[in-house]
Order: structure tokens, then C-alpha cells, then sequence
């Protein structure tokens, strides 16, 4: 996982952050597949079933 500034507080006196929506989507989606291909591998080397 990447650490990324898809969300912050650049004016700690601001109520608002800073937010880009597209980024978070993508860093949502790139940790989602990052989880689930770790998930597949282990269900694979437990069971012998590959998953897709």
C-alpha cells in the first residue's frame, strides 16, 4: 500500500479538507485488488483451489 494525499488538511484552520475524489477511488480500488490477490493466495496454498 502507498501513502498518498488524496485526503488533507494543507490549513489546520480550515474546517474543509482537501479531497480528490478520482485519487481516493483509485487508491480504493488498487487496495482492494492488493488485498484480494493476498486473500486468493492463501485460500490457494490452504486449500489447493484457485480462485480468480
Amino acid at each position: 500500500m502507498r501513502h498518498r494525499y488524496d485526503f488533507y488538511k494543507p490549513v489546520m484552520s480550515s474546517v474543509f479538507p482537501e479531497v480528490d475524489g478520482q485519487l481516493s477511488i483509485n487508491c480504493y480500488k488498487e487496495a482492494l485488488l492488493s488485498c484480494y490477490a493476498q486473500y486468493s493466495s492463501k485460500v490457494e496454498k490452504a486449500t489447493g483451489t484457485f480462485l480468480r
